[in-house]
């Protein structure tokens, strides 16, 4: 229990970082929330994606897509998301990713999940798609 509760605290503080633009410092966070979650049994695999993909979104932001997708691409499965679409493109805008970044796309290519679904939500555009493809090809 204390390692889920150091866990989420340790992504809490990143999260807020880095939407308070202090990334460097979020990343510290991110890892060490990363190295709890890899040394206790007690952590549930959602959980862990849960911080990846949280990590995935803040590299995201600051244009380090690569870095964004190496965080992403080990993820087996994706936990089942409790928002429909249009909830999750309402609270990825207050989050202030763009509306014509958001797509609800089905298929990108030979993505791993959650590069897949991490590519559909955050990266839209054509240039994306190109590397993406560069980087599995």
């Amino acid at each position: 229990m204390f390692a889920i509760s150091l866990i989420s605290i340790y992504d809490g503080i990143a999260t807020n970082l880095a939407q308070n633009g202090d990334y460097n410092l979020a990343f510290e966070y991110y890892n060490k929330a990363l190295e709890v979650a890899e040394y206790n049994q007690n952590v549930s695999e959602e959980r862990k994606i849960t911080l990846l993909i949280n990590m995935g979104m803040a590299y995201s932001r600051i244009g380090k897509f690569d870095d964004a997708y190496i965080v992403t691409s080990d993820i087996k499965k994706l936990p089942r998301h409790p928002l429909n679409f249009r909830e999750k493109q309402a609270h990825m805008s207050k989050m202030g990713i763009p509306k014509n970044k958001i797509s609800n796309k089905k298929n990108l290519g030979k993505l791993s999940l959650i590069s897949e679904t991490f590519q559909r939500c955050y990266l839209e555009d054509k240039s994306t798609d190109a590397y993406f493809s560069k980087l599995i090809n």
